[in-house]
């Protein structure tokens, strides 16, 4: 993992490697409204389209507990279907880019998260200069490894 952190925003990294295509990633990443079946702490809603398109704004929860709960809207900039998908937080605590990067290579594909993002209000500011990185990478290595595990286990 690739990690910089400046001031009140961090530019990482995370990826992990799937024993699956990589159509089978990035359909269930694109999948946005049926993430909770593979991780079910991180629910999204549709908020201006009935599929996941370019222009679809993703209201994103993540989190059981309401106190540390994060919650953000990501649109969707850009889909090339199987290998990249290009969103920009438009509101809540972080705004930025984020971009799924998928490739396969002999059978395995390895699947990547680049995220952009600075603090939007003071708490997130505060959290980025003292964890930002680091709580990004812990939060993205989870969720990496419910994508494996669900992809692994539906091929």
């Amino acid at each position: 993992m690739a990690i910089g952190v400046k001031m009140s925003s961090i530019d990482c990294i995370d990826e992990i490697e799937i024993d699956t295509t990589a159509e089978k990633v990035f359909e269930t990443v694109k999948d946005y409204p049926s993430w909770t079946r593979w991780n079910p702490a991180y629910k999204c809603q549709l908020l201006n389209t009935q599929d996941v398109v370019v222009g679809s704004e993703i209201r994103h929860q993540y989190g059981d507990n309401p106190l540390l709960r994060s919650e953000f809207v990501r649109r969707i900039d850009k889909i090339e279907s199987p290998s990249k998908l290009e969103e920009s937080y438009i509101s809540g605590p972080i705004i930025g880019k984020g971009t799924w990067h998928i490739k396969e290579s002999n059978g395995r594909t390895t699947v990547a998260f680049h995220c952009q993002v600075k603090g939007n209000n003071a708490l997130s500011k505060l959290v980025f200069k003292l964890t930002g990185a680091r709580t990004h990478k812990s939060v993205y290595a989870g969720i990496l490894r419910k994508l494996k595990d669900f992809c692994e286990q539906q091929a």
